[in-house]
């Protein structure tokens, strides 16, 4: 006798495995906080599972590079490794593309509890029936690819739940595999500790189920130099360690964060680290700065924005008008000033404040933090061709 666990979405088993589970499935779309206990109402019965949706877990996949044109090939490569290697032609061999499955499987999940008897020949040629006695996917089709084709086929909001209950009571695995999660972690380098609280802070706002998923630089506790020069050479050093995880450099959009952009560009790097600078502001294309002649409107982009210009209008404003930005240093090389704006500690106080007193909720965030959910978004896009 034994005790099967799989994962279950609306009803639809894949997975089976028995006296055991599948950690590399909990690990690329599940959380410590998905995990939990709950015990019913006058019942006894106290069930241990994962549970999330189908867009969360997408997500989750999608920040390491998985996305459509990525699934599709690798969906079409391992259909033709199986039909190689079996000799195996379906009966419907023009109709069959990634879109049709990607129409099995919502039909399939959509359909609820999932019927065994039509899901027990893994070499039909009827590729329908194929797909669903393969756990609706194909062999040789990775893992990462499979989980997105899935997600991207169902409605965002559909549960997706691995329960765990009774081979942790039939003493099969831990008590606790919550404890057990073992992902990679993407490793954000930023030129300052502001930046990255301030990131950090972004990321909770929008993707709070995304935070687990990151490592940040401690500055606090590691006497790190904080500047767009040394964010350089922790980049080579990286570069240099060989080291797996993948990783995002952010510099600054302004003139210091250029010129170190461009040091870099004799540099060759792998394919996990990516180098960027904060997006393109539009609320700094008509931006107050203060010069010799006194204040006047410009555009600010490449010039003068620090993490600070992308908190928001209520945070940049002073009574009436936005604190301007200061123009600093002269670069021969580029041929520009370097701009910063003024009372940056106000700012940051500012929106510090708004953050703490939960100002900003799902309802009005996008609105007053558009710039700020831009870096956000280019952070968990820098490895999805977002196709």
């Amino acid at each position: 006798m034994g005790t099967f666990c799989e994962l279950t979405i609306n009803g639809y088993d894949i997975f089976e495995i028995k006296n055991s589970y599948q950690s590399e499935v909990i690990n690329l779309i599940f959380d410590e906080s998905d995990f939990l206990v709950e015990q019913a109402a006058g019942d006894d019965y106290i069930s241990k599972k994962f549970v999330s949706q189908a867009g969360i877990c997408k997500k989750r996949l999608e920040i390491y590079g998985n996305s459509l044109s990525k699934s599709k090939a690798d969906f079409n490569l391992a259909l033709k490794k199986h039909k190689d290697e079996y000799e195996n032609t379906f009966d419907n061999e023009m109709e069959i593309s990634f879109e049709y499955y990607q129409e099995i499987i919502r039909a399939s999940i959509l359909s609820g509890e999932k019927n065994h008897e039509e899901c027990d020949d893994y070499f039909s040629t009827n590729f329908e029936k194929f797909i669903k006695s393969n756990d609706l996917g194909v062999p040789y089709q990775r893992l990462e690819s499979l989980l997105w084709s899935i997600f991207d086929s169902i409605d965002k909001d559909i549960k997706i739940v691995y329960d765990l209950t009774f081979i942790i009571e039939s003493g099969w695995i831990t008590s606790q595999p919550e404890k057990e999660l073992d992902f990679q972690k993407i490793i954000i380098l930023t030129e300052g500790k502001t930046d990255t609280e301030f990131i950090k802070k972004g990321i909770n706002l929008f993707y709070p189920y995304l935070n687990s998923r990151y490592h940040f630089m401690d500055f606090e506790n590691s006497n790190y130099e904080s500047s767009a020069s040394r964010l350089v050479q922790t980049v080579k050093a990286f570069v240099g360690s060989g080291i797996k995880n993948k990783i995002v450099a952010l510099f600054d959009n302004d003139t210091a964060g250029i010129k170190e952009i461009n040091n870099l560009k004799r540099t060759k790097f792998p394919e996990n680290i990516k180098i960027f600078k904060y997006p393109h502001n539009s609320l700094a294309e008509n931006y107050p700065t203060q010069g010799p002649n006194g204040l006047s409107l410009m555009d600010v982009n490449n010039l003068g924005c620090s993490i600070e210009m992308y908190l928001g209008e209520k945070s940049l404003l002073l009574e009436t008008s936005f604190f301007p930005v200061q123009w600093k240093g002269y670069d021969d090389k580029l041929e520009q000033y370097q701009g910063e704006v003024r009372d940056k500690k106000a700012i940051q106080r500012s929106f510090r404040n708004l953050y703490k007193n939960n100002f900003f909720t799902n309802e009005n965030i996008d609105c007053e933090l558009p710039e700020l959910k831009k870096i956000i978004d280019l952070i968990l896009n820098s490895w999805n061709d977002r196709s």
